[in-house]
């Protein structure tokens, strides 16, 4: 068991005597660095730069001396500002892989940041809006890109946790007003958020309670009128962000967004909408003008891991003796793509 620093520096490892001395002699002991630039690809690495839980076995690793080892990862986030912190790691052989391993980490990974946001429930109260912060240092932003528990943060960086209901009526209506420079009516709202039938009376229902939730903290400086529904405030979305970088083509900062999806666990038919939209616009892009790097990038952080043909791209102009080419092939025997094709994997001579 390891833990890891947001930079990829190995702070503590436990475990097996037998096992931590042959990890030590691959220099994986405290100190020493697992970034993704110092390694190659690991779970930790790769935990730190997508912001996902991963499992890396044997081969899949980049350099060939650790190719003895598997492992399983997650990301450690801060619970107000949902930065990454760090990641857990459990290394050894193939158990370091096998289904529990990953439920049991993320379990961990939770329960660490169930700890932290106690121990800022007591030391820092402000980030919890107690009372105290300033409003007037910036406007509000709905952060929902690759988070599960989308926040709202205000001006001065601190933060607080959206219900996915909440959430989601925030995202339609700024989506709304950037879009089409309007408000939507109780009607429009409620079939964006459920689809057909009758749920007017939900959406109002929801809207008061939005408005006690908003009202309760004024630092966030956030107001929903009726009439249409329209925020009053100006409400940042880091959706709109990635949106304007698909616009202008800009695909490397579109791919800096990491995980692309937002609000993931939302199945609101008009969050779900543009979720897609983003999503086949990002892989288009991809599949016309990635290089390289950006293709394993997007290999790396895309949701579908099976998309052959993103992988069989990545194929087509990584060059011949790149370590990752063994992982896309077996990757795509698996899918059933490549028939008969076969890549041995380098002897590791362990």
């Amino acid at each position: 068991m390891a833990v890891v620093d947001y930079a990829g520096t190995l702070l503590w490892v436990e475990g097996d005597h037998h096992t931590r001395t042959l990890a030590e002699d691959l220099s994986f002991g405290p100190g020493a660095n697992w970034a993704e630039q110092s390694m190659g690809t690991s779970a930790p690495a790769v935990a730190l730069v997508t912001g996902r839980p991963v499992q890396v076995a044997r081969t899949q690793h980049f350099a060939l001396h650790i190719q003895c080892f598997s492992c399983t990862a997650v990301p450690v986030r801060d619970p107000i500002t949902g930065k990454i912190l760090g990641a857990l790691d459990i290394t050894g052989g193939d158990r370091a892989v096998a289904g529990h391993a990953l439920a049991l980490m993320k379990a961990t990974g939770l329960a660490c940041e169930g700890y932290l946001r106690e121990l800022y429930a007591d030391r820092m109260p402000t980030c919890l809006y107690h009372g105290g912060v300033q409003a007037g240092l910036g406007p509000t932003t709905l952060s929902a890109v690759g988070r599960a528990k989308p926040l709202l943060v205000d001006g001065a960086g601190n933060a607080v946790e959206l219900s996915q209901r909440h959430a989601e009526i925030l995202f339609l209506l700024c989506w709304e007003a950037h879009q089409r420079g309007r408000g939507m009516s109780a009607e429009e709202l409620s079939e964006q958020l459920f689809g057909s039938g009758e749920h007017v009376v939900t959406v109002r229902a929801e809207m008061t309670r939005l408005r006690k939730f908003l009202a309760a903290r004024p630092a966030l400086a956030v107001e929903v009128e009726s009439r249409p529904y329209r925020l009053v405030a100006s409400l940042e979305l880091d959706v709109v962000e990635l949106w304007n970088a698909l616009r202008s083509g800009d695909l490397d900062q579109a791919l800096g967004f990491g995980s692309q999806s937002f609000l993931p666990e939302s199945g609101a038919p008009g969050v779900f909408e543009v979720r897609h939209r983003v999503a086949t616009w990002l892989r288009e892009l991809v599949l016309e003008r990635a290089n390289a790097e950006q293709v394993l990038k997007y290999l790396d952080t895309c949701h579908d891991e099976e998309d052959e043909q993103v992988m069989m791209l990545a194929l087509k102009i990584l060059p011949e003796q790149h370590p990752r080419r063994t992982e896309i092939v077996l990757n795509l025997e698996r899918t059933g793509e490549i028939d008969g094709m076969r890549c041995n994997p380098p002897a590791t001579g362990m």
